[in-house]
């Protein structure tokens, strides 16, 4: 099994062509279209809801607020229409804020970027809530359980977009503040349940379509790094892991690819991770 594809190109050519909506008129590709009279979908709708969670925020509180907003002007203005209103940021749980985050209408600008950390720090400073969930002192617990809580294949049910949403979840727990808060045993709980969700995607065709490892095996490496700092030193010192670590750039050159799989390989299963790669 190659932990690395490059069908993540083709992935966001196609990506890139449903995002051009942005540029002008149109419906987006990850909120969902309505019609008259019908509801725009909602938190309450989705995957990472939970019952317990009432006070996430309504981007669009009507369909007819939303079919305005999907076939509205410029993008700065359409940024605008949907940022979180500072009152509610002040008020509102970190469930509910994260739940609005992973709600977001424009998750497919994360897709716009060549490397993830490019990705999220440019959508970060278009978009206040990732900033805000970022700052919370439970963020990274409350992201933690809800990508604990659900499988990739009850995510792929569940969603119409499960691509960019649960990259967007898996982007977030990514975050260095975020690792580093989560503490030794938040990491390895995360390290625990991505290897889990790799392997799920790993071994169904149908799931790998849906949802690539790629973000999931960012995620792994990112936290194992943090996590065994001494071990990693050793997996570092490969310069094409070294960027892959960094900013999630992935490589074209084969042989290279190969040794980033047998590292990252290394430095899980030396840490008592048990077997990764499928063929190591």
């Amino acid at each position: 099994m190659r932990l690395f594809g490059r069908s993540a190109i083709s992935r966001k050519v196609t990506l890139l062509a449903c995002g051009s909506a942005l540029l002008g008129v149109g419906v987006f590709c990850t909120a969902k279209s309505v019609s008259a009279g019908q509801t725009p979908l909602q938190p309450e709708d989705k995957w990472f809801h939970s019952d317990q969670t009432t006070d996430y925020y309504d981007y669009f509180p009507s369909a007819a607020s939303q079919r305005t907003w999907q076939q509205g002007g410029a993008t700065e203005e359409r940024l605008q229409d949907i940022a979180i209103p500072a009152p509610v940021l002040k008020t509102i749980s970190t469930r509910g804020l994260a739940e609005t985050v992973l709600n977001y209408p424009m998750q497919i600008d994360l897709w716009m970027y060549d490397t993830p950390a490019m990705a999220i720090r440019a959508v970060s400073e278009q978009f206040n809530g990732i900033g805000a969930l970022a700052s919370r002192k439970d963020a990274p617990a409350t992201l933690l359980a809800i990508y604990e809580d659900v499988s990739v294949a009850q995510v792929v049910e569940a969603s119409d977009s499960p691509m960019i949403e649960f990259t967007t979840l898996q982007y977030l727990l990514a975050d260095d503040g975020i690792l580093d808060r989560l503490g030794s045993d938040g990491r390895r709980e995360l390290i625990q349940t991505a290897l889990a969700r790799y392997r799920e995607i790993a071994a169904d065709d149908h799931l790998a379509e849906q949802v690539p490892v790629d973000a999931t095996l960012w995620l792994i490496a990112r936290a194992a790094a943090v996590e065994f700092p001494e071990s990693s030193e050793v997996v570092k010192a490969h310069p094409a892991l070294a960027d892959y670590l960094k900013t999630g750039q992935l490589v074209a050159d084969d042989d290279e690819i190969k040794a980033i799989e047998q590292k990252l390989a290394q430095l899980l299963e030396g840490n008592g991770y048990g077997k990764f790669l499928q063929d190591s």
